[in-house]
């Protein structure tokens, strides 16, 4: 085999070439949501956010208002009069009903997100609201696999 300065050349701007297609989107994220039920990856990218200040990223905590929803009712009592006069206080508690109405919106909104966004199954990685990763909370493989789809299809 013999080899020249021309394919010398022209293997380096393939190559070049290849490695610009395959970086170019993560230079062109914009936005990354994570929808999830595992508290464990929800902790892990709130520092993960810090480090990547290139793109928005957003956590969808799915069991938010499930949470939310078992914290509020622990401890009522049995009887109904007087679960209503608990549930009154902890809504004074948190800030009347104003706060209840922000607190509801914040705990659904993931849901409420996904549906929007017509996701199917969870957890899935959504970026650029274009690329749909299902299966998966972890936003270095969803690019990864994004990335293999789009040289793939090229």
């Amino acid at each position: 085999m013999t080899i020249n300065k021309n394919s010398i050349f022209y293997g380096f701007v393939a190559m070049a070439l290849t490695l610009f297609t395959v970086n170019a989107f993560a230079t062109s994220i914009n936005e990354i949501e994570v929808f999830t039920k595992n508290s464990t990856t929800i902790q892990h990218y709130q520092s993960f956010q810090y480090r990547h200040k290139s793109y928005r990223l957003s956590i969808h905590n799915l069991n938010a208002a499930e949470q939310w929803k078992q914290q509020f009712s622990e401890n009522l009592s049995k009887d109904e009069d007087t679960a209503l006069a608990q549930v009154n206080r902890k809504i004074q508690a948190m800030g009347g009903q104003v706060a209840l109405r922000k607190t509801l919106t914040d705990v659904y909104s993931p849901l409420i997100r996904a549906i929007k966004i017509g996701l199917q199954e969870f957890p899935a990685v959504v970026i650029n609201q274009q690329y749909v990763i299902y299966g998966t909370d972890n936003i270095q493989l969803a690019i990864t696999k994004v990335k293999q789809w789009q040289h793939e299809n090229d």
